[in-house]
């Protein structure tokens, strides 16, 4: 096979420019690992891996949090009666062109995980006032926590 040297330029190009993409790729990851170095130092432990445990254990528990639940169905009210489908596609696609659709909504498998609430200074000082024994105490709280978390 020959080449023409308008062709073989050409093709000197696009290797120079994937070998400077790589080169630019290859910088970027050596200061990622520069920058991983630095972040495990603010994690507990004696050596490196231990400091990478602790930081896979918080991104584990971060992720926890942030972590949304995708709904499983949806419904929509239509003239005081709901409808459900697996997709809001599949919700509308069932629903009459002319249907009036008042409110949606995403159904999930499980209810969505709330903010736990603690009990305030001020509520901690009033069960040391209130309370003359060790269960007196424990009702109250179970009984206050309780409240603010149902």
């Amino acid at each position: 096979m020959t080449m023409t040297y308008a062709e073989w330029r050409e093709i000197d190009a696009e290797l120079a420019a994937e070998n400077a993409r790589l080169r630019a790729r290859i910088a970027e990851l050596e200061g990622d690992l520069k920058t991983v170095a630095d972040v495990l130092q603010e994690f507990d432990g004696d050596t490196i891996w231990q400091q990478a445990q602790a930081a896979v254990v918080r991104i584990a528990e971060l992720e926890a949090v942030d972590k949304k639940p995708e709904p499983v169905a949806w419904r929509a009210l239509v003239d005081g009666v709901w409808f459900t489908a697996s997709t809001m596609r599949a919700l509308v696609n069932a629903l009459n062109q002319s249907a009036v659709i008042s409110k949606t909504e995403p159904l999930y498998a499980a209810p969505p995980a709330r903010e736990w609430v603690e009990l305030t200074d001020e509520e901690v000082d009033k069960l040391f006032i209130q309370c003359r024994t060790v269960r007196q105490a424990v009702r109250w709280i179970e009984a206050a926590l309780k409240a603010k978390n149902t």
